[in-house]
């Protein structure tokens, strides 16, 4: 079972909204399509077959990069509520 942060992240909770960047990420988007598709019309089935995997691979890590800093954000945001009502003296947190 994944963890709650996890699940949030992965979208099993509806909680996201429309963001300030929905319109740049669109063009973004379409343009990282337009170059792909640029690209592969310059390979072969070979050269194709192989950025492909490439571009797979690429996403995987981001994906796992964004995951990682989305629950490290919400760890983040725990330790300092946890500040706030216990007050940093009782944590022993780290410096």
């Amino acid at each position: 079972m994944r963890s709650f942060l996890e699940a949030l992240y992965f979208g099993s909770f509806d909680l996201k909204e429309e963001g300030e960047n929905q319109q740049e990420k669109k063009q973004i988007c379409s343009r990282i399509k337009r170059l792909e598709t640029q690209v592969e019309a310059m390979l072969g089935d070979e050269g194709k077959a192989l950025f492909r995997q490439y571009a797979d691979a690429y996403n995987d890590l981001t994906s796992c990069e964004i995951a990682d800093g989305f629950i490290m954000g919400f760890r983040l945001g725990g330790r300092m509520v946890m500040e706030i009502i216990f007050g940093a003296e009782k944590l022993d947190l780290p410096h």
